[in-house]
């Protein structure tokens, strides 16, 4: 028997429970419709329809999706089925040092910095095929001294969890692009680095390493959205620097997770060597502890807590 191509459509396990759990836990609006899928194998939408995954919700993902997510998929031309799981746990601790350390909306050129992407195509074909579902991987850049995120071997059949949303009539719930089965062709930006284009990134850079200094560690990001109760990747009304405590309306349960709950949901989501005793190498900012002004080159300020004036305009 022949062996199947790596990254196929193999159809939907989500249930009914698992729309309910998505409403329940804030991961959807109630403005979101959401559909069970049937039998069939690929995806198969009704117009206005969008195809997310359970598993990319697990790892930091609601919708609304946040504007730098939705930038990622712009700026690159990708869809979220073009995106395995692991990469959803990546940026959303790449999100959570944004917005947690630096006091910044995270932006596309900040993680270009530090990240590339890598296309995965299915052995045996000339010309090489893109897979149909995560055929882009998010891989640090050589050199990057970004805390590494390792991912979990057993998310492989990730691209079983797909469901439908749509927005309610007159309302965008979604703020993601209109479904394409296909791969992606273009390539688009692949090949984009602004490590020596942009002034501002040197200062992001010399901040990222005294937080290294100080201790900052990979388990800290992680520990960063799990115990704030916030999906990076969702559009919120403030930064994760800007929260506040339990009735902080960007949370999605005002219940607070004790440290062997929060080493629990990390080790479902990534490869971590946590304890049940765990302890900070370095907090997050919060409401009352906002991150410092930071002085950007040559001039400029940066004040990490609130607005960013930069001298690039395509910057928000």
């Amino acid at each position: 028997m022949a062996k199947l191509p790596p990254g196929r459509w193999e159809g939907s396990d989500v249930t009914k429970d698992d729309l309910e759990w998505l409403l329940s836990t804030r991961r959807i609006t109630p403005q979101v419709i959401c559909r069970k899928p049937g039998k069939e194998l690929a995806p198969v939408t009704e117009p206005g329809e969008r195809v997310v995954f359970l598993a990319h919700f697990e790892r930091g993902f609601g919708l609304p999706a946040s504007d730098f997510f939705r930038a990622f998929l712009d700026f690159f031309g990708l869809q979220p089925h073009h995106l395995p799981a692991n990469s959803f746990v990546s940026l959303s601790a790449f999100s959570s040092f944004c917005e947690g350390y630096l006091g910044l909306w995270p932006t596309v050129d900040i993680w270009a910095k530090y990240f590339h992407l890598r296309k995965h195509t299915i052995p045996g074909t000339k010309p090489k095929q893109m897979t149909a579902c995560g055929p882009v991987s998010i891989t640090p850049r050589q050199g990057s001294i970004f805390p590494r995120i390792t991912g979990l071997d057993t998310v492989r059949k990730w691209q079983r969890t797909f469901l439908y949303v749509k927005s309610a009539e007159g309302h965008d719930a979604l703020n993601l692009p209109e479904f394409q089965i296909e791969p992606p062709t273009a390539e688009l930006n692949f090949g984009y680095n602004p490590a020596e284009t942009i002034v501002e990134l040197q200062t992001v850079h010399e901040t990222l390493e005294d937080f290294l200094k100080k201790g900052l560690d990979s388990d800290d990001l992680l520990r960063t959205f799990i115990s704030r109760r916030v999906n990076p990747l969702q559009r919120r009304e403030h930064k994760i620097c800007h929260m506040s405590g339990l009735l902080d309306p960007t949370r999605i349960s005002k219940h607070d997770l004790n440290r062997a709950s929060i080493r629990r949901r990390v080790n479902a989501i990534a490869y971590t060597e946590m304890s049940d005793k765990w302890r900070w190498g370095v907090k997050p900012f919060h409401r009352n502890a906002l991150p410092p002004q930071v002085r950007s080159p040559p001039s400029e300020f940066i004040h990490t807590s609130s607005k960013c004036h930069r001298t690039n305009p395509d910057l928000p």
